[in-house]
């Protein structure tokens, strides 16, 4: 059999990482002799996250536009410049039978010269309205893998495939037992749970409406996993609370969904491909410091959808409070919303994007 080798990009936040490590995980499984190279951004998450994966990783020297502080754009042009350079080197040396992006702005130059080298690249989009780097490589890319329908508003029809997200291998078909997943965390089986979760990096806004919340939740007695993010580490001061258990950072969100009736979090793709799979009711409030705008416009096709419900910095403490009493205590409402949950969810997608490449790429 041939030894296949593969380049996987995309990083700066979890939602690009984990889909490209599910499927780096997937071609492995089908391809047991390949080699797999990642190629991130210095001094980003992915260079810590990916090693402790099992897998190679290259940083090239790159950043994002950042448009609060314009200054520290200066060197922009040049970083671009030298990541071209750096991902030439790159695939020359490693010679990839394929290249896969998963977006972000680390993707950007590596899937650019591979394309120039006609290499054979493929985008997975995780999002409903793309960022720049893929509706850009998306001209150059033999197939184009979606999670949302009407993405021909930004891609070539006949390459886009909706097979929709992967997500983590430690998720899939392993359900904990809720007892079993609330002892984890050291929480009573009798209460009902919420999870707020901010990301890994972690959220001002999440963090202060969790703050806003607690005596609410202190007083109808509900446990809280409140995931606060690695900024925030030594930045609030934590009441301490028999139902509050906090952590910067949660290694097994297994646990952590199947402890929960209810969670409230950001609106990335990933997160709600993970809140689709496990059908678990959710409150979204939707980051506005994202590129166009993504996150609310993938939060408002799962409202519309009756998946979830839809949170902004401008509504009340008293309004989402009675949003969480409605979920919480209505089985209506949590089954209509486990129900268009499920519908939204797709299976074994890292598989099933893994073999058309296979069949349309690989061993065409």
């Amino acid at each position: 059999m041939k030894q296949f080798k593969f380049i996987l990009s995309g990083g700066g936040t979890v939602g690009h990482i984990n889909p490209a490590i599910s499927i780096a995980k997937e071609l492995r499984f089908k391809y047991p002799n390949c080699k797999i190279l990642f190629v991130g951004a210095k001094g980003r998450m992915e260079m810590k996250i990916i090693p402790s994966e099992g897998f190679k990783i290259i940083g090239l020297w790159i950043s994002g536009y950042i448009r609060e502080k314009i200054i520290q754009n200066i060197l922009l042009p040049f970083k671009l410049i030298f990541s071209f350079f750096q991902s030439l080197f790159i695939c020359i040396n490693f010679k990839p039978d394929l290249v896969i992006g998963t977006g972000g702005y680390a993707s950007f130059p590596v899937l650019f010269i591979s394309s120039i080298l006609r290499l054979p690249t493929v985008l997975q989009e995780q999002n409903s309205n793309p960022g720049l780097s893929n509706k850009f490589l998306s001209k150059r890319a033999n197939l184009i893998f979606v999670a949302y329908d009407n993405m021909e508003r930004f891609f070539p029809l006949s390459k886009i495939l909706n097979y929709g997200n992967p997500i983590r291998h430690d998720i899939l078909n392993k359900k904990i037992d809720r007892n079993k997943a609330l002892k984890y965390f050291n929480l009573n089986t009798e209460n009902k749970t919420i999870a707020i979760l901010g990301g890994s990096i972690g959220a001002e806004e999440i963090n202060d409406l969790a703050l806003k919340l607690l005596p609410y939740f202190k007083e109808e007695k509900i446990q809280v996993i409140w995931q606060y993010g690695k900024r925030y580490i030594d930045k609030i001061d934590f009441p301490k609370a028999s139902l509050l258990k906090t952590s910067p950072f949660i290694e097994k969100m297994n646990y952590l969904y199947n402890a929960c009736d209810l969670i409230i979090s950001r609106a990335g793709a990933f997160t709600i491909s993970e809140l689709c799979y496990v059908a678990k009711p959710c409150i979204l409030f939707p980051s506005t410091n994202v590129t166009d705008n993504h996150q609310l416009k993938n939060a408002t096709y799962m409202e519309k959808k009756g998946a979830a419900k839809v949170i902004t910095s401008n509504t009340s403490i008293n309004e989402i409070k009675k949003i969480i009493n409605r979920i919480l205590n209505s089985s209506i409402v949590q089954s209509k919303m486990i129900i268009a949950l499920k519908k939204n969810s797709k299976s074994n997608v890292a598989m099933k994007i893994v073999d058309k490449i296979d069949k349309e790429i690989l061993n065409a």
